[in-house]
């Protein structure tokens, strides 16, 4: 038994705007329901995979490998040529430029051209067309077609002369149009036709023409064949850092892939050794008469010099100079060594005469050009340090010490007299030199001018001898690569590739469109799923609403039995209505009861968990009597379907039960049940009406002796002010008395006030909610409702449980329609949606 959950326990609520997820069993439930769907879908899409395959032509690939040598001697020659004149790049020959010539519309064109491939020959096999590449049967020539039009045709045996004629018909222009009548063409004859000259010629493969019954000829524009033929080929370094190129191209029929990589290699290679043989002829021409001209310029160049050297008596003016410079660098070094000698002089004699250095010692050993006054220098420091020591161990006044420093100053003086004459004797020494040196500079004056005029004569001769030289060397190499010529591509691998076409891809396919299959109807259930904004099950309800769900009750439709049973039944009440009213009545009055006639089945076990449930809800447990009011959010729930079963099942429990109609506005289960005529006391009766008593409208019911009805009478003008007459709690305090339960079946509590005038009224209140069909952003109006409590003792009961989950949108049928009540028009913003 299942029962509800207090508020206290709930979680938190949801917005409305997020997405519930899904868990395996709504998944399983969801496949469960679509299982034709998704197996149809499945098939469908493998079937199209097959066809797919089955007209598609069959693509082999086929690849070949260049080895790209180093440089011929043609290339060489030009080579050298070009590194010669500073241009090192102009001719270069590495992979990468192969690469691109290869691919170039030059070669792909004369390709095309020699195989022919502008012109096509398929024949129908199946559901897809076959090359007949080198196996046609017969063989045509556009005589004088322009290259650019497009013209197709089709080939059928003369049956009549086999042998000689052939019939050309379908015959069509891109330039001239359709040719309406047959052309018979006589094999090996030039033929006048509207699309020009065409020669018929018969095939080793002519005898196998009946095999086909009909060739199909398509010359196309050479210019998009052979676009479309650069487009398919691809050309590619086979390894980083080798110089192995591969070649590869795809085409429906093998060997047309490898004569046209075979071809393409050959008119690469022919094309490449014409254009070096080319080159290699020019460059013969030019090195012959730069030869020419060069030679006469080198015996001018020969006699210009023999003349200078002549006028100018020079011998050698490159050893003249050598000795001047030799002796100008000596003079320089002598001049340098002099004024350091001096500088240094100077600065002995600066210190000594220096008032503050006069008991200090002379610095020894600096570089002074003579021996005898380092000698002095030396021996004045030894006197100054013996006379520092007596002077440390005596006094100043020691006879000793004074007659040191008589020594000290006479020595002193000797030093400086010695160094003045030093300074004079470097002085004079110097200007001697600056005299030598201003002699070598007037002689290396003279010698620039001399071999500026014969450097410039020398520097045109080299030029010219080693251009000379050099042309005669690239005439040699060139004339013997002429006839050495070959193309620098060798084929390491011939076209191959496997047996199998590499397309279509058989198993990827299928794979594909398996999966494809199964990604449709994937697709559109999700599609379905997040585009449907209604609750999809109890998961919803709990997800977005704290309120107790008393049970779900299933997916019910009526029998055909059972409605011709109702049908029998209350065929007097159907007399004289339309077939559209009887076929409302009798679909509503099915839906009445069912758990009478269908005591075993899963509806009835459904009501049965509410009525069990429902003793859960009550604040006291052992009231012996409860008074149920039944109600939904908006029309179309199938509350009055759940009040006239859930009272029937109450009743079925040993309870005596009371079930009033207090729709009075529609009297839907008043009239469900037969009990909406004219003349019928009614709850509108009882409450207009203070002489009538409850047990003039309380009426038995033929399915169970303890299930008794209050239907609800003539429809009021005042319906809702009717239901706040103290009469009508009279009438519930009277059913206390005498029933265990009273069900009470109102209008959808979201649109009209009805309801909520009679709730406080009531012990519990059941909001019936249907699956697929509240939407969800109504439920936190449901919860607002039951956290504010106006309606007493709230509980949710899911009606068609099931349906949301598995096919999002199947409805089980319509309780009958709400429409308008009365003068009071329709339940508000929610329109008039089918009541169940």
């Amino acid at each position: 038994m299942e029962y509800p959950t207090t508020s206290n326990q709930q979680e938190p609520i949801h917005s409305s705007e997020e997405v519930s997820t899904f868990s395996l069993r709504d998944i399983l439930v969801i496949l469960q329901g679509n299982w034709l769907f998704i197996l149809l879908s499945f098939f469908v899409c493998l079937a199209l995979g097959f066809l797919y395959i089955k007209s598609s032509s069959h693509q082999y690939s086929r690849s070949a490998s260049l080895l790209i040598k180093s440089e011929t001697s043609i290339n060489s020659a030009i080579a050298q040529l070009a590194q010669f004149t500073g241009d090192k790049h102009s001719y270069s020959d590495d992979v990468s430029n192969q690469i691109i010539i290869l691919g170039t519309e030059r070669v792909v064109s004369e390709t095309v051209r020699r195989l022919g491939l502008d012109v096509q020959y398929h024949y129908d096999a199946g559901l897809r067309e076959r090359d007949l590449y080198k196996q046609s049967p017969v063989y045509i020539r556009f005589v004088d077609a322009d290259p650019d039009e497009k013209v197709s045709l089709r080939v059928k045996l003369d049956k009549d002369d086999a042998d000689n004629q052939v019939i050309l018909y379908d015959i069509k222009s891109s330039l001239t149009g359709k040719v309406q009548e047959p052309i018979v063409a006589t094999l090996g004859d030039t033929i006048a036709t509207p699309v020009g000259k065409i020669v018929v010629e018969s095939t080793p493969y002519y005898s196998n023409f009946s095999n086909y019954e009909v060739v199909k000829v398509q010359k196309d524009n050479f210019n998009a064949v052979v676009r479309s033929y650069m487009k398919a080929l691809q050309v590619s370094l086979q390894q980083k850092d080798a110089s192995v190129i591969k070649l590869t191209i795809q085409s429906g029929n093998p060997q047309l892939a490898e004569d046209f990589l075979s071809t393409l290699i050959l008119v690469y290679t022919e094309l490449e050794r014409s254009d070096k043989v080319k080159i290699a002829e020019s460059t013969q021409r030019f090195v012959d008469d730069r030869l020419a001209i060069i030679s006469s310029e080198l015996g001018q160049v020969d006699a210009e010099i023999e003349d200078f050297k002549q006028s100018q008596q020079i011998a050698d003016i490159q050893a003249e100079a050598q000795e001047y410079i030799k002796g100008s660098s000596e003079v320089k070094t002598r001049l340098v060594e002099l004024n350091n000698s001096i500088s240094i002089a100077q600065f002995v004699r600066g210190h000594l005469k220096d008032k503050n250095q006069m008991e200090s010692l002379i610095p020894a050993n600096v570089g002074i050009a003579s021996p005898a006054i380092e000698a002095a220098i030396a021996k004045y420091n030894e006197l100054l340090l013996k006379r520092d020591q007596l002077q440390t161990n005596s006094s100043s006044q020691n006879p000793l010490v004074q007659e040191l420093n008589t020594q000290l100053a006479a020595q002193r003086l000797s030093i400086i007299t010695s160094i003045d004459n030093l300074i004079s004797t470097l002085e004079v020494e110097r200007q001697g030199i600056l005299s030598e040196q201003s002699s070598y500079k007037g002689r290396i004056t003279s010698v620039p001018m001399q071999e500026r005029i014969v450097g410039s004569i020398y520097r045109q001769q080299k030029i010219k001898e080693e251009l000379y030289l050099f042309l005669l060397n690239v005439r040699e190499q060139n004339a013997l690569s002429i006839e050495a010529a070959e193309s620098n591509a060798r084929l390491i691998q011939a076209p191959t590739g496997p047996a199998e076409p590499v397309s279509p891809r058989v198993p990827i396919i299928m794979l594909a469109a398996g999966l494809l299959g199964l990604l449709i109807p994937a697709a559109v259930l999700y599609i379905r799923g997040i585009a449907n904004n209604r609750i999809r099950g109890k998961a919803d309800i709990e997800l977005y609403t704290t309120i107790p769900v008393l049970g779900e009750i299933p997916h019910y439709k009526a029998s055909k039995k059972h409605i011709k049973q109702i049908e029998e039944q209350i065929k007097d009440k159907l007399v004289g209505l339309s077939s559209k009213e009887r076929n409302e009545i009798i679909d509503q009055a099915a839906r009445m009861f069912i758990v009478w006639h269908h005591r075993r089945s899963l509806v009835s076990e459904a009501f049965t968990v509410v009525r069990s449930n429902i003793s859960f809800l009550t604040p006291d447990h052992d009231a012996p009597n409860k008074r149920i009011l039944v109600t939904s959010a908006i029309p179309g729930s199938g509350k009055t379907f759940t009040s006239s079963n859930l009272a029937l099942s109450l009743a079925q429990a040993g309870n005596r039960v009371l079930l009033i109609d207090c729709d009075i506005r529609k009297n839907t289960l008043s009239k469900a049940i037969g009990m909406h005529q004219a003349g019928q006391l009614g709850l509108t009766s009882f409450l207009s009406d203070s002489k009538i008593s409850p047990e003039q409208i309380i009426s038995p019911t033929s399915v169970s002796d303890l299930l008794c009805v209050v239907p609800s009478g003539p429809i009021p003008p005042n319906p809702t002010e009717l239901l706040m007459s103290p009469r009508f709690e009279e009438l519930l305090r009277y059913s206390d008395e005498t029933f265990d339960y009273v069900v009470l079946d109102t209008i959808p509590v979201l649109n009209l006030a009805d309801t909520r005038v009679i709730s406080h009224l009531t012990d519990i209140t059941i909001m019936v909610v249907r699956e697929n069909h509240l939407p969800r952003r109504l439920l936190p109006e449901l919860e607002k409702l039951y956290r504010e409590k106006r309606l007493k003792g709230l509980s949710i009961v899911l009606n068609d449980a099931g349906v949301g989950a598995s096919s999002y949108g199947y409805s089980y049928g319509s309780y009958g329609s709400y429409g308008s009540y009365g003068s009071y028009g329709s339940y508000g913003s929610y329109g008039n949606d089918k009541e169940e």
